[in-house]
């Protein structure tokens, strides 16, 4: 029976609670070359940003921190790809060479300066601190293209239609010019009989052939009385459909920082205790409408309390579009805040004092969480075994034996042979001062490091025996992946005779089998596994 079709398709969001080095260390091999935006707000190394992230440290240790990211972010990035940063004055020069250096300085676009208050304040000695910087970055300036932002509500309005005319809205045009044009001069009558030349040290802008065309095309307007100067009729329907983007993104078209935090605590409202520099969701999503595309990965690995998934939630449902969206960020704030910030926003997009007021948010959702193992995780999940006599008495025994032999079978290292039972593999955490167990998704985990591009997963069942199948592509091969328990008293004719009847029923590219397997040219999982999280 098929579970989900086109998973990765109709996923619309993935969460991920992970330290952001492993998060984007995991995603590189399915992401490369697949997101098309990626924006991220940084801990600004000022020692006072209230991120969980630490902060404040010596500027070379900061721009270290941020380097080993930006570097998986760059291989993830597509060739068309943007780069949006946002920073303030104390790191902004450094972090503009670092991206020069990452991203190439002929690849930089521009520095937009964001105005983050809506009125002067006084929290420095000498000037109000009004602005931020966003540094914007291509993959590949040859490939990169901005998109137009839309006209705002401001400019349409300047479009009326006072005649009635079939061609839809129009704003008056000046007919007249000031430089001085050959037969500039000449009669033009009005619908009433009134002549009307240029004004004295004017003249008219065009010829008196292209005049007497707009005259006929009833392009020219001679006042309500039809007794004035005539103006020439300019359409809203043949103006450009959009704007261009500028570098200054003022607080009244973009938003400001008082703006996000009361969005966030129109939900939760001790959350900006924990992001004191939210952003507002008219920030991001002016950077958002700047990427060229309505079904593209918008990345944000230092996501915060998810404004970004918020943003592209937003703009999917006005533009109804298909952007989908992959944040990252760990404890506290992704169980307390990112996490139900985006599910509660596909409810409602409309909250006060944390309760929703209709139920009319981003419908039919799919969004998956998932939480990676951490460095501590793999601490407490390290088993060590009684060393030999002659193992205690080598010389390096402490460093090669203990990691070597007596900690080989720990589950922090995915000793292989559990792949033969992948749906019963645990790992230990600690959690509210105790140890607990753990289901490892193995399948998912899989995934990523394979790189695989999944269409579909199926369940289904050989009396009590379990086959978990997933369908996708694998470096634009048809791959399809088998999974099942070959515990005590497998059988393997059986299984063979099983998969062959029900399973493949298509012609695949690539046939992978977590364990042994008769199925002719099937290969083994175990050998993708070790090559990719060992390095071979």
């Amino acid at each position: 029976m098929s579970e989900i079709d086109n998973l990765d398709e109709k996923t619309t969001g993935i969460l991920i609670n992970s330290e952001n080095f492993q998060a984007l260390n995991l995603l590189l091999n399915k992401y490369k070359n697949k997101i098309k935006c990626c924006y991220i707000d940084p801990p600004y190394n000022t020692g006072g940003d209230g991120f969980i992230y630490k902060d404040g440290f010596s500027h070379s240790s900061w721009l270290c921190l941020l380097e080993n990211r930006l570097l998986f972010m760059r291989d993830m990035l597509k060739k068309d790809g943007l780069f949006f940063t946002s920073i303030d004055d104390n790191e902004k020069n450094n972090l503009k060479l670092l991206c020069d250096a990452v991203l190439g300085r002929n690849n930089e676009i521009a520095t937009i300066i964001w105005q983050k208050v809506y009125s002067p304040k006084n929290q420095s000695r000498y000037l109000s601190i009004d602005h931020e910087y966003i540094l914007a970055y291509s993959k590949d300036i040859a490939y990169a293209n901005i998109k137009l932002l839309p006209r705002t509500e401001e400019m349409n309005n300047r479009y009326k239609n006072p005649d009635n005319d079939p061609r839809g809205l129009w704003k008056a045009g000046d007919l007249v010019a000031n430089e001085e044009r050959t037969n500039g001069h000449y009669i033009i009558k009005g619908p009433k009989g009134d002549e009307f030349d240029a004004p004295p040290g004017k003249h008219w802008a065009f010829a008196k052939e292209k005049m007497m065309e707009l005259l006929k095309d009833n392009r020219l307007y001679f006042g309500k009385n039809d007794k004035s100067i005539p103006s020439i009729k300019q359409f809203l329907s043949e103006v450009q459909q959009g704007r261009k983007g500028s570098t200054l993104f003022l607080h009244k078209e973009v938003g400001h920082t008082d703006e996000a935090k009361k969005e966030l605590k129109r939900i939760f409202p001790q959350s900006t205790d924990l992001f004191p520099t939210v952003k507002p969701t008219r920030l991001i999503s002016q950077l958002i409408r700047l990427v060229e595309g309505d079904d593209i990965y918008i990345l944000d690995f230092f996501a915060g309390s998810g404004t970004t998934g918020i943003s592209t939630l937003k703009i999917n449902k006005t533009d109804k579009s298909n952007r989908k969206f992959i944040l990252v960020d760990m404890e506290p704030s992704f169980s307390s805040v990112l996490k139900p910030r985006i599910l509660r926003f596909v409810y409602s997009h409309n909250w006060k004092d944390s309760k929703p007021q209709d139920n009319n948010g981003s419908k039919k959702q799919i969004i998956k969480y998932q939480t990676l193992e951490q460095y501590e995780d793999s601490l407490n999940n390290i088993d060590f075994k009684e060393p030999t006599t002659l193992a205690k008495e080598s010389k390096d025994y402490n460093i090669k034996y203990m990691l070597e032999f007596e900690s080989k079978g720990s589950n922090v290292f995915l000793n292989l042979d559990a792949l033969d039972n992948p749906f019963e593999y645990k790992l230990k955490t600690y959690d509210n001062n105790e140890f607990r167990e753990h289901n490892v998704d193995l399948i998912e985990t899989f995934n990523y490091i394979a790189g695989i591009d999944v269409k579909s997963i199926q369940r289904k069942l050989d009396d009590n025996e379990v086959y978990l199948i997933v369908k996708g592509y694998r470096k634009d091969k048809a791959v399809i992946i088998i999974w099942r328990n070959r515990a005590d008293g497998f059988e393997p004719v059986r299984d063979k005779e099983f998969i062959e009847n029900n399973i493949l029923n298509e012609e695949y590219d690539e046939i992978l089998i977590n364990g042994n397997s008769l199925i002719e040219n099937a290969k083994s999982i175990d050998e993708i596994f070790k090559t990719n999280m060992f390095r071979g």
